[in-house]
């Protein structure tokens, strides 16, 4: 299927308040006078145009994804494209996959981008366990901080893991990602990823 990522875009934007920093594209207008004197501002600007951008890539994503997987039916296929969209556009996703429920407290791995990852992890085993076990999102600035953390990959350091959920609240698969950056996911990583996956799993009950 053919994305106009232009379209999307001007969708997004269209969104944004007139009064954000994101619309005035990161100027110093949407802040009190005297603001751009004051110490560490160069920092905290930084930091926020990154935020703004991050922000503004997610809703891409998550629209082009909606788009991609609106005339399609099967699960497995739809984990694939959804993986390969989050993979391909965030440089700080290193391992990026689904792990699917195929039986009672069991997963098993499904569709992935990175490294070889664990084939199957109980629910009672690891990160990928626990947000299954607990139907809450995972996420671990420090993953040698963890002590039922499994380390599929040695240069993991940090992980968020996202559940996805079916109209019962049953869980169909978890979303695992990866970084070998410490403490990279930050919450607005969190709100997208659990958005995303409960599109997902309104979509495909």
């Amino acid at each position: 299927m053919y994305v106009d990522m232009m379209s999307l875009r001007k969708a997004v934007f269209t969104n944004l308040r007139p009064d954000s920093v994101a619309w005035n594209h990161g100027s110093l207008r949407s802040f009190k006078p005297g603001f751009e004197s004051q110490p560490g501002r160069h920092t905290l600007l930084r930091n926020m145009n990154e935020s703004i951008k991050l922000k503004e890539n997610y809703a891409l994503v998550q629209l082009k994804i909606e788009s991609l997987l609106e005339d399609e039916s099967d699960w497995v296929s739809a984990m694939a494209t959804v993986v390969s969209e989050l993979h391909n556009n965030f440089s700080h996703f290193d391992w990026t996959g689904f792990y699917r429920v195929t039986s009672p407290n069991l997963l098993k791995i499904g569709p992935y981008q990175g490294s070889h990852g664990c084939l199957t992890i109980p629910f009672s085993k690891g990160i990928c366990g626990a947000a299954a076990r607990k139907k809450k999102t995972q996420l671990v600035p420090n993953v040698h901080e963890r002590e039922d953390h499994i380390a599929c990959s040695s240069s993991t350091l940090s992980e968020i893991v996202v559940p996805v959920m079916d109209s019962n609240q049953n869980v169909l698969a978890v979303l695992d990602i990866d970084s070998d950056t410490e403490n990279v996911f930050s919450s607005s990583d969190r709100d997208f990823l659990e958005k995303l996956c409960k599109y997902l799993g309104k979509k495909y009950s």
